[in-house]
């Protein structure tokens, strides 16, 4: 942690541009070390989504842009930082209602070897970072250079654009996709400049993406006047597939991250699909079932009424179950 505390100041405190939050002080008192930075009056974009919903297409694009141009700013010091994410950019509201994008959390960050050549230069020590913004690369543990944190930057323009992220599912389904799928670009409904984007960005080929920050900072600069000031993209949503990949024990691992409908889809499409003989008889089940239900009534005292609402049919151990969550009483 010490290390990592120290890395992420000194990578930081070397980078001077509006869109880095600045490190002004590195210090140490009585064994122990602070930096003093920049207060960034504001939250991260991460909150924002969850709170107000997807941006417009405009305003992701303008995110974008501020994001690279600092990815520029830090790739002439020498780093990759490893780890963007909307919850490492922060975001300031202006009084014109425009979001000015900072970066933070340069604790992933790794010095560019020393002589190696232009934006290809590479790091190597396996996987870091975040799994639903990572790169191929980071996750396979092969080497990685700047166009991995231009993977990482277009995953969170997809976040920005839609609410959620490229892939969703248990754990090692997302690390399994990020290698070998290709993203649902199908069920995204946006301007064509945008899903070319994305899908440059998120190209799964190093080779395929923009090659370096400044070949991206223009093709986002070109495109700005085309886009519509107040457009939105429109997300599908999931479909049967995705649900048939979830078990109740992962949706227990994951529901805190996902939108309230699609817990309720997934938990329909379990709920038709198992055998109801098998389960009557499947304490584990019925417990697994249960947990989730209480889960849910603290995450949205609502969310209860609404799966009620929604559910497929009248299935005994269902429908008692939602019973007696929406009673509050003690599940046995």
């Amino acid at each position: 942690a010490r290390e990592r505390f120290l890395r992420e100041a000194r990578a930081a405190a070397s980078l001077s541009h509006p869109n880095v939050a600045a490190v002004f002080q590195l210090g140490e008192e009585q064994g122990a070390f602070y930096y003093a930075m920049e207060f960034v009056n504001g939250e991260n974009l991460d909150s924002i989504v969850r709170r107000e919903g997807p941006l417009t297409c405009k305003a992701a694009l303008q995110v974008i842009k501020e994001v690279t141009s600092a990815l520029v700013a830090s790739h002439e010091k020498g780093l990759v930082h490893r780890d963007i994410k909307p919850e490492n950019l922060m975001a300031i509201r202006k009084s014109s209602g425009q979001l000015v994008a900072k970066v933070i959390d340069f604790g992933l960050a790794k010095a560019i070897r020393p002589g190696a050549a232009g934006d290809a230069a590479f790091l190597t020590n396996g996987f870091v970072g975040t799994i639903h913004f990572a790169s191929p690369e980071q996750i396979s543990g092969a080497e990685t250079d700047i166009r991995s944190d231009i993977y990482s930057l277009g995953a969170t323009f997809w976040y920005l654009l839609t609410g959620h992220t490229v892939f969703r599912g248990a754990i090692p389904r997302v690390l399994y996709a990020q290698i070998h799928e290709t993203p649902p670009f199908d069920r995204l409904t946006a301007p064509a400049e945008i899903v070319q984007l994305l899908q440059w960005m998120l190209a799964k080929e190093v080779a395929d993406r923009p090659q370096t920050r400044v070949e991206l900072l223009d093709r986002i600069e070109r495109l700005e006047g085309s886009i519509p000031a107040d457009g939105k993209c429109e997300w599908a949503g999931m479909e049967g597939d995705d649900v048939a990949r979830f078990t109740l024990q992962d949706v227990l691992r994951v529901h805190q991250k996902l939108p309230l409908e699609d817990v309720v889809l997934i938990l329909k499409g379990i709920v038709e699909a198992v055998d109801e003989e098998w389960a009557e008889a499947s304490g584990g089940f019925n417990l697994r079932l249960n947990s989730i239900l209480i889960e849910i009534k603290q995450r949205d005292a609502g969310a209860v009424s609404e799966i009620m609402d929604l559910r497929v049919r009248d299935w005994p151990p269902f429908s008692v179950a939602i019973a007696r969550i929406a009673a509050n009483t003690e599940l046995s």
